[in-house]
């Protein structure tokens, strides 16, 4: 029912929002089926290891129709500026590090 209440469209308002929720679970879960590995907070116990053809970006798009898919990007190679960090053998250690 989309009558009007006194606080609005109170009904139109969880609908929408129900819609975008159940939208965002699907895409999530495209993703991670797309992923066939274990990667940072990405855990499968049945792919464990890092798989090198995997260093994508995943992105997932709707169609004409509304229907999800994924695709591909390869990830952006490391600004120089940044590479240098790691190539000098710098502790870039996170252990006792706050992290958010």
């Amino acid at each position: 029912d989309v009558r009007p209440t006194s606080e609005g469209y109170a009904d139109l308002a969880h609908a929408l929002d129900l819609r975008a929720s159940l939208v965002t679970a699907e895409a999530t879960l495209l993703g991670a089926l797309a992923r066939t590995e274990s990667r940072g907070a990405h855990q499968r116990r049945d792919h464990p290891e890092l798989s090198p053809e995997l260093r994508v970006n995943f992105q997932t798009r709707a169609d004409a129709g509304g229907r999800l898919g994924t695709a591909t990007r390869p990830v952006p190679p490391v600004p120089p500026e940044l590479q240098s960090w790691v190539d000098a053998g710098e502790d870039l250690s996170t252990a006792g590090r706050l992290l958010e």
